[in-house]
């Protein structure tokens, strides 16, 4: 797969393309859990750092999205006040077959929307963009309904109403 920079409106349109053109993907079934991670604290703006919570950057104000990757650089991700899509570059896993019904990229990039909750997406692009803005580990990014964690192990976003979504890593990938 070519990794290239993308504008915004690029990976929203995308994203809805994606989510939308083909059957939802298969939850996994096989893949191993990821470490716990921390609980979202319930103050809905900026947080101080306590040792079990993370740094939460709320961004009530966003209507378009934001953009940002992991310290790593491996994982990066484009957060919606409902969705959030987010590609991973180098992994250990294996995702499960791409579904028959569509020829886009498979097995790299998870979402979480209203309609499919969190998945495995197929898309035509990728959700990182090298320069977006990087998310610190013990740090959190909430958009609207959507908290995406970072810590040292994965990165978890997750919808704050109906607690789905998912975890992902170099080493394995989860969906709930």
């Amino acid at each position: 797969m070519r990794h290239r920079t993308t504008t915004l409106p690029l990976i929203l349109a995308a994203a809805a393309l994606a989510l939308s053109a083909c059957d939802p993907a298969p939850k996994p079934t096989t893949a191993a859990p990821a470490p716990p991670s921390p609980a979202a604290p319930a103050a809905p703006a900026s947080v101080t750092s306590v040792a079990s919570a993370p740094v939460v950057t709320e961004t009530s104000d966003v209507k378009d999205g934001v953009v940002f990757r992991t310290p790593s650089a491996n994982i990066g991700c484009g957060v919606f006040p409902d969705s959030v899509r987010c590609t991973i570059l180098t992994k250990t896993w294996t995702p499960p077959p791409a579904p028959a019904d569509c020829d886009l990229d498979w097995g790299s990039s998870l979402g979480l929307d209203p309609q499919h909750g969190a998945t495995l997406v197929r898309a035509g692009d990728s959700a990182f963009t090298p320069d977006a803005k990087v998310i610190a580990y013990g740090h959190a990014l909430r958009v609207g309904t959507v908290l995406c964690t970072s810590t040292e192990t994965h990165l978890r976003c997750e919808s704050v109403t109906t607690k789905h979504g998912f975890t992902v890593a170099k080493e394995t990938y989860t969906v709930f």
